[in-house]
């Protein structure tokens, strides 16, 4: 995810400023001359549904001719490495403290950002992307240019040979998302097609559940130690049911026998033969 590389001088520092996060590594490469805002330092404005109102009406925001809305994909400066990250803007916001206009933006991360090795996945594409769970804010400012994200059948359909040329306009700006994953754990998706899981901002909210729900780290080992509970109390409840039946088993029922019920007589109590007279 983006890190932040800048040091304010001042202890306090206000939210558009601890917002700034640019990516340190693990970005697209992207030339800082390559910039579609131009060199002209406009200020940024909102565009609005309707008339002006609150931030819920703000469905996008330009800078001279440069325009970017809600559900667009666009790149982010990332300061001094001569790369940039991959966001979809979910939704814009203005900085209470310093009125800085701002996005939160949905990441993408590439496959150098995925730490675990043997969780990895190995057949990742020389322009793949992932869908992360992972959103932030950063300040209209740090954006620098729009970013198509594809899915594989549409690319190798406009580059058979799966390389973009230099002189083409989406050199370092077209990107193949076939999974999401969330990069601290390794924890992909199912693979999917992008064009059809993602066509326009109505999409936002179903994308988002879809990879939350599919990059949830489950806990093996707490599952197990619950079956492993369970199985020893059934095993003692049918041990019990067991020493139960035996004893029923073994109780010595009444006889039904009359004659054998009736106890001996003591030996000096028998009664003894007469003597013949």
């Amino acid at each position: 995810m983006p890190h932040s590389t800048r040091k304010p001088s001042e202890k306090s520092i206000t939210k558009a400023e601890r917002a700034r996060q640019y990516l340190i590594e693990g970005g697209v490469t992207r030339e800082d001359s390559d910039d579609e805002l131009g060199l002209e330092d406009y200020p940024w404005e909102w565009i609005y549904s309707s008339e002006p109102g609150s931030e819920s009406d703000i469905i996008g925001a330009r800078m001279g001719d440069f325009q970017c809305m809600i559900g667009d994909c666009v790149l982010l400066k990332a300061e001094g490495n001569g790369e940039a990250w991959i966001g979809l803007i979910c939704h814009f916001e203005e900085d209470e403290e310093d009125s800085e206009k701002m996005a939160n933006f949905m990441w993408f991360s590439t496959d150098r950002e995925i730490r675990n090795k043997q969780k990895k996945r190995t057949d990742a594409l020389a322009n793949e992307v992932y869908i992360t769970p992972s959103w932030d804010n950063n300040p209209l400012t740090s954006i620098n240019g729009r970013a198509t994200v594809v899915s594989r059948k549409t690319f190798e359909k406009r580059y058979p040979n799966g390389k973009v040329p230099r002189s083409s306009k989406d050199y370092g700006k077209i990107f193949i998302c076939r999974r999401g994953c969330n990069t601290r754990t390794a924890t992909y998706t199912d693979e999917f097609v992008w064009d059809d899981v993602y066509q326009s901002a109505d999409d936002i909210l179903p994308l988002i559940e879809r990879i939350q729900n599919q990059t949830k780290a489950t806990r093996k080992r707490k599952k197990k130690r619950r079956r492993r509970s369970r199985r020893m109390g059934s095993h003692e409840s049918r041990s019990t049911r067991r020493a139960q039946n035996t004893q029923q088993e073994t109780k010595i029922l009444p006889c039904r026998n009359p004659n054998l019920q009736k106890p001996h007589p003591p030996l000096d109590s028998q009664p003894q033969p007469t003597n013949a007279l």
